[in-house]
């Protein structure tokens, strides 16, 4: 029997030297500009990107490195590469007391920014029985899984995917599932990979951009907006974090709130 999509912890391959920039000095503190049509919070504190009623899916974007966290990084980095090459001892000495200085309270423009994505709190109990219905034949037809995805997936999908578990249910173990195959949103797996090639200068895993044709087939509108949202990032490492953030909470490392 061919499982359906349930989850392993896709994790995203790309290369992100390239992306980053390096060098320069320490930018001046600056008064954090909105961009992205995000309300940007460089301070940590999370700002609603979507709407915030807790029966769709939401997202938060907040400041994970500031233009001068990400300076003062790089200038350690080389600074530590420079040490580890002396070889006279007063070099290291003079090395090791240099200084890349810090960052003022008042932080700067932000350069990465992280994200966090809630699923709903309600639950579509028909989605989630039917789920569990599927999953117990899987099971039977020899799958093994730990967790319980179901709970994520009736928070996420569509109410008529409860005839497409019933039909997956349906099928013997060594049987056909073909009948019950749902089209792949193929549509918004180009677009994210399309994406990468201009923020990145590079393509999003294959797999991965196969599970997403696969996975947002199932899925409500939210989920799917919450995924859009990862488009307005024009830094290369910020993007990469949004397309994994999403991952993770759609495929169960992110608990929904009680």
């Amino acid at each position: 029997m061919t499982n359906r999509i349930f989850f392993a912890n896709w994790t995203l391959v790309f290369t992100l030297a390239g992306c980053l920039s390096s060098g320069g000095d320490l930018p001046p503190d600056t008064s954090p500009t909105g961009s992205s049509g995000f309300i940007d919070s460089p301070s940590g504190t999370t700002q609603p990107a979507l709407p915030t009623t807790r029966d769709t899916m939401t997202v938060a974007r907040s400041c994970g490195q500031t233009e001068c966290q990400a300076a003062v990084q790089r200038c350690e980095s080389i600074r530590q590469e420079t040490c580890y090459s002396c070889s006279d001892p007063s070099c290291v000495d003079a090395c090791n007391a240099g200084s890349c200085g810090s960052c003022g309270a008042g932080g700067s423009s932000c350069a990465h920014w992280t994200f966090d994505f809630r699923l709903p709190t309600d639950r579509d109990e028909d989605l989630y029985a039917a789920c569990h219905r599927y999953w117990a034949h899987a099971v039977d037809c020899g799958t093994t899984a730990s967790g319980d995805p179901c709970n994520v997936f009736a928070r996420i999908e569509r109410h008529e995917m409860v005839d497409s578990y019933d039909c997956y249910a349906a099928v013997p173990c060594d049987g056909d599932t073909s009948v019950c195959e749902v089209t792949p949103n193929d549509t918004l797996a180009q677009s994210l990979d399309d994406h990468s090639w201009d923020v990145c200068g590079e393509a999003t895993d294959a797999d991965w951009r196969a599970w997403v044709g696969r996975a947002v087939a199932w899925m409500r509108p939210d989920p799917i907006a919450a995924l859009r949202t990862c488009l307005r990032e024009t830094d290369c490492g910020s993007y990469l974090t949004c397309l994994n953030h999403w991952t993770d909470a759609v495929d169960g490392s992110t608990p929904p709130e009680p």
